[in-house]
């Protein structure tokens, strides 16, 4: 199989703020890119006018399609931490999306062995130590799905899956705390 590049796309929010973060690492799990947002904070207008449906379009709309636009190096595979960023799937084109959850399913029989839950979602019994990971597909498209399931067991056999996924939170929380000491310096 090709090179399989895998990004991980995460968005914190905290206390109205939001700020997004794309890592792309080579198969081994060494980044290859890294893009941030500046943290965006709605007006009061905005978050009267947007309602409820703020919180998506800022992720969707503004975060994910602008880290999507400016990264370089082409995944083979979106990895996201929650289902609900699969609404902006639109925007990854033909590239599989997957929300990669831990769980506390018993072990499957076998590692690399996958069971499919629903249309969209499966189990997977990593290689490494631990218990299975839930696999929720960003689209039904079953090309989509097998892709994404050979590059989830071809680089599953060499490494945590879920793994970036925690260095990206840690540098979005890094990133955060140091635009909060600029902030405060002005």
């Amino acid at each position: 199989m090709a090179e399989n590049n895998l990004a991980y796309l995460m968005i914190l929010e905290e206390e109205g703020t939001y700020m997004g973060g794309f890592m792309v690492t080579d198969l081994l799990g060494l980044p290859l890119e890294f893009k941030y947002t500046d943290p965006i904070t709605p007006t009061a207008l905005q978050q009267i006018l947007y309602g409820k449906v703020l919180r998506q379009y800022l992720r969707d709309d503004i975060l994910v399609r602008n880290l999507l636009r400016e990264i370089k190096t082409v995944p083979s595979m979106i990895v996201v931490p929650e289902p609900e960023y699969l609404s902006g799937r639109d925007k990854a084109g033909r590239t599989p999306m997957v929300s990669l959850q831990k769980t506390t399913l018993p072990f499957l029989k076998t590692p690399g062995e996958i069971q499919r839950v629903k249309e969209t979602e499966v189990v997977f019994q990593p290689f490494q130590d631990g218990g299975p990971l839930r696999l929720t597909f960003g689209a039904a498209d079953p090309e989509l799905q097998e892709r994404a399931l050979l590059i989830v067991k071809e680089v599953g056999r060499k490494r945590d899956l879920s793994e970036p996924l925690e260095r990206v939170e840690k540098a979005l929380r890094l990133l955060w705390q140091n635009h909060r000491k600029e902030s405060a310096k002005e």
